[in-house]
């Protein structure tokens, strides 16, 4: 890859989200796949651009 980080290189990372029951099938498939260490964290806090809670607010703000 030019100019970028080649995944699997050394300092290069990967990042997954998948449903917590999946957790274990996810890490045998990246092992399977050569995956060299693998860190499993429960998200805490999602953002996403269309935010029904953040709407109205940022329209309060624009006023």
């Amino acid at each position: 890859m030019a100019g970028g980080i080649q995944f699997g290189a050394e300092g290069s990372s990967l990042v997954l989200h998948c449903p917590s029951s999946k957790v274990p099938e996810c890490a045998d498939k990246l092992r399977a796949e050569g995956a060299q260490m693998i860190t499993i964290t429960p998200l805490e806090y999602v953002f996403h651009t269309a935010n029904p809670l953040f709407e109205p607010l940022a329209a309060k703000v624009a006023k």
